[in-house]
C-alpha cells in the first residue's frame, strides 16, 4: 500500500481512501474547476479484516466514518463526490447494506456516489436532498472499465457505462451515461446494437428508484420530463 502512494505521488497522481494512519485515511482529496471545489472521498464495505490503528490503512465504511468524513468536506467544499467499493459481485440490483450507506451519505451531504465491486452494472437513482432544493446522484454500480475480468464468466461483466455528470455551486444540474464495453481488458465505446442493449436494461434498472435512462440522459421522474430535455455537453 505504501509503495503504491509513493508511486502514485511520483507521478503527480491523486489519491484517496488509504493512508499511513487510519486518520488518513478519510482525509478528501480537494480540486477546484471553474470556481467550484469540488471534494473527493473514497471508501469500502469489503474488509480485508482487522488493521492496526497504527498500520497503514484503509477508509473502511463501518460506523460514522462515511457521516464524519461528509460533514467536515462539506465546511470547505461545494460538491462531495464518494467513491464506494460496495455490493455482491455479479448482482443486478444494490443489497441492503448499499442502500443504507448511499442513504446515509445523502443525509451527510454527499452530492455524487459512485459504487463499484459488483463488477456489472446497477441502477442509477436521483435523491432530494434534506434541503429540498439540491439532489443527488448515486450510481449504485458502474461496472467494470479496466479490468482483466473474463467476459466469458458472464456478458454482463463486459458492459458498462462511462459517467458523465454535469455539475455547479448547487451540485448535480445533469447526467449522462456513455455506453462502454470491455475489450482486451480496457473500455471501447459502445457501437449501436451494444448501446442500446445497456441503456436499456440501466433503464430498466433504475425504474426501481423512479429514475430513467432516456438515450443515456439520466433523469428523475420528479424533476426531469424527458420530452423537453435539451442539456448538452
Amino acid at each position: 500500500l505504501l509503495e503504491t502512494i509513493d508511486n502514485l505521488e511520483r507521478e503527480h497522481l491523486l489519491w484517496l481512501g488509504a493512508g499511513k494512519t487510519n486518520a488518513e485515511t478519510v482525509s478528501p482529496v480537494y480540486i477546484e474547476v471553474n470556481d467550484i471545489k469540488i471534494a473527493f472521498l473514497g471508501f469500502t464495505a469489503v474488509s480485508p479484516g482487522k488493521l492496526a490503528e497504527s498500520s497503514p490503512h484503509i477508509a473502511f465504511s463501518r460506523g460514522e466514518n462515511v457521516t464524519k468524513a461528509i460533514t467536515a468536506a462539506r465546511q470547505r467544499a461545494d460538491v462531495i463526490i464518494v467513491s464506494f467499493h460496495w455490493g455482491t459481485e455479479y448482482a443486478d440490483r444494490p443489497n441492503a447494506e448499499q442502500s443504507r450507506l448511499a442513504d446515509a451519505a445523502v443525509k451527510a451531504g454527499a452530492d455524487v456516489i459512485l459504487g463499484h465491486h459488483p463488477h456489472v452494472l446497477q441502477g442509477f437513482q436521483f435523491v432530494t436532498k434534506p434541503d429540498g432544493k439540491r439532489r443527488a446522484i448515486i450510481a449504485y454500480s458502474l461496472g467494470n472499465f479496466l479490468f482483466d475480468s473474463p467476459v466469458r464468466l458472464n456478458r454482463r461483466v463486459g458492459e458498462s457505462v462511462i459517467l458523465k455528470v454535469r455539475l455547479d455551486k448547487n451540485g448535480v444540474v445533469a447526467a449522462e451515461a456513455v455506453p462502454i464495453v470491455v475489450q482486451n481488458y480496457r473500455p471501447v465505446v459502445a457501437d449501436e446494437k451494444n448501446s442500446k442493449l445497456i441503456l436499456t436494461r440501466l433503464n430498466r434498472l433504475s425504474g426501481d428508484y423512479n429514475t430513467s435512462v432516456f438515450i443515456g440522459h439520466i433523469l428523475s421522474a420528479k424533476t426531469d420530463a424527458a420530452n423537453d430535455y435539451k442539456y448538452t455537453y
